[in-house]
């Protein structure tokens, strides 16, 4: 069933457009998530639907029904912000259940309401502490609690994990994801980050400069991107697009590098959509070379390594094959030395390539 639909959404501030006849449905109960790059538009489209920012054109529609021109609090959202946005003066308790005061809720039920959500967030013990007492992830906690105790149809979240360092990130992503599984609630989450993207997400819209770049599961954007900004965007460390021009060698398909590298497919091997002397782009993801061959990895590409980053059992090798430079994730069991010949192999099927002119996938 459709929770959310936005129907060709479109932004202006003045003259300039910076949203351009955006569509997509939010089934009930699933977790989208909006990502891309700086101005992209992903915030300025989270709050045309908090309605926070006005829709210049087009139609938002909850439960089939028109919603463009209700304040933000009959649309019956909830949205938690980057900075927080709690109220300092108040307690853990107060800044939770302000909504439910407001709503002039009894005391008992607001108390028992509160509790409920601050256990479910494991807050419970902080409910008579300020803001200031609070580390940045039991603030977070305590805007989503605030965010909660309203019971509304649709969850906004507007990057709120950007101001965390990198554990507690990690820690806040596994609770945003058990929280959803609980609580099933139709939810809408910004970030500029793909690691947040594909670990929260049941569906990702990748966004640039104001358009969607591709829609569809983490899956299908990380082994399908439609093109190369999304293959760059999603994965990391990013993957790897050289520039090449196909050929055949004794009836092995063969992409030329510059420089005199190549990338050398079995005998046999069909590629549709290629001609011999086409420019192409080619897309190889760090964790799909690999120095040791297999049955499966079957197209080859040789070359001098150019530089090591040991990440602890993992190790990046950046090789110089031609003019080109490529990156792949491999075991390190201390084989690798800068200088010496490597050859990195790779399934065919792990190979992606774009046209060179339009940056589209080929298929």
């Amino acid at each position: 069933m459709v929770a959310v639909t936005v129907d060709r959404f479109v932004k202006r501030y003045g003259s300039v457009e910076v949203v351009h006849d955006i569509s997509f449905d939010i089934a009930e109960g699933e977790f989208l998530v909006l990502v891309g790059p700086s101005g992209c538009g992903k915030s300025t489209i989270l709050r045309m639907v908090a309605g926070l920012e006005d829709i210049s054109g087009g139609e938002l529609r909850v439960h089939g029904t028109r919603v463009n021109e209700l304040t933000p609090k009959e649309r019956q959202v909830a949205m938690v912000f980057q900075d927080y946005a709690l109220y300092p003066h108040m307690s853990v308790e107060q800044n939770i259940g302000f909504s439910l005061e407001l709503a002039r809720v009894p005391k008992p039920e607001r108390q028992e309401q509160v509790k409920r959500v601050a256990d479910i967030l494991q807050i419970g013990h902080l409910l008579h502490r300020r803001p200031r007492e609070l580390s940045g992830g039991q603030r977070q906690r305590v805007a989503i609690g605030r965010a909660m105790v309203r019971k509304p149809q649709l969850f906004l979240f507007d990057e709120p994990l950007s101001n965390l360092d990198a554990k507690l990130r990690a820690e806040m992503r596994v609770q945003l994801k058990r929280l959803h599984r609980t609580l099933k609630t139709t939810s809408m989450y910004v970030t500029h980050d793909q690691l947040e993207a594909m670990t929260l997400a049941d569906r990702i819209i990748c966004l640039l400069d104001g358009h969607i770049a591709q829609m569809g599961t983490p899956r299908e954007l990380f082994d399908r991107p439609a093109n190369v900004f999304v293959a760059e965007f999603i994965g990391s460390p990013t993957m790897n697009i050289l520039s090449t021009t196909a050929s055949t060698v004794g009836h092995a398909p063969v992409f030329v590098l510059e420089g005199g590298g190549r990338i050398t497919l079995p005998k046999g091997a069909a590629l549709s959509h290629v001609s011999n002397g086409d420019v192409v782009l080619a897309g190889m993801r760090p964790e799909h070379l690999s120095d040791t061959p297999s049955a499966s990895a079957t197209a080859r590409i040789e070359g001098i390594i150019d530089m090591l980053e040991p990440l602890g059992s993992d190790i990046l090798v950046t090789m110089k094959a031609g003019h080109a430079s490529l990156t792949a994730r491999c075991i390190d069991r201390d084989q690798f030395r800068v200088g010496e010949a490597l050859t990195l192999h790779l399934d065919p099927d792990r190979l992606h390539l774009f046209d060179a002119k339009t940056q589209m996938r080929l298929e």
